[in-house]
């Protein structure tokens, strides 16, 4: 394989992680209404809270990254945070219970209960998938002699992920798995 090549598998397999993690992090957010509805219902708060908790998560991740990225070790880094995300995700389900109880014992409005729900389930896995697309976008610039068209492509890749997650999740994932599975197949 020459280097051409070689730099082509290595930009492929960069934007399959960007588009896979930006995948996962949607289906999450779709799974999250589900979770959350016997506990919460899906009413207007509790929409508000879950994009607005996995955005601000997102943001403060791409921030992070972006910060990480200048201070180099972005493939070790990057796996990193997936691990961590992966781990978290995976932790999802207990501390779904665990919250449920502390909110039930205590007089929190709906908002409240709503806001604290997403925030302990779902912000730190925003947060870590957060963190992979800047770290991973500047290894992909590494490569290439067009770096207007790498952070495109790989900003791009994230949206059309999440485009996909979101469908996959809502028309297929959940209805044929179910949510805690779904929650359970992302984390892995």
């Amino acid at each position: 394989m020459n280097k051409k090549q070689s730099n082509q598998a290595y930009l492929i397999g960069i934007a399959s992680c960007i588009f896979i993690s930006s995948a996962c992090l949607l289906i999450l957010e779709i799974a999250a209404s589900r979770l959350l509805a016997p506990y919460i219902g899906a009413s207007l708060y509790t929409w508000t809270a879950i994009i607005g908790v996995i955005l601000a998560g997102l943001s403060i991740g791409n921030w992070i990254g972006g910060y990480g990225a200048e201070r180099g070790h972005a493939d070790r880094n990057s796996a990193y945070a997936l691990i961590a995300c992966s781990l978290f995700t995976l932790g999802i389900p207990y501390l779904l219970i665990h919250t449920a109880e502390f909110l039930q014992t205590g007089n929190f409005t709906l908002l409240e209960s709503s806001l604290i729900y997403v925030v302990v389930l779902f912000s730190i896995p925003a947060l870590l998938l957060g963190i992979v697309t800047p770290l991973l976008t500047t290894m992909a610039l590494d490569c290439s002699n067009f770096p207007g068209r790498i952070v495109g492509g790989m900003h791009a890749l994230a949206a059309l992920g999440s485009i996909v997650g979101t469908f996959a999740a809502g028309f297929w994932l959940i209805p044929w798995l179910g949510t805690r599975w779904v929650v359970f197949t992302t984390g892995v």
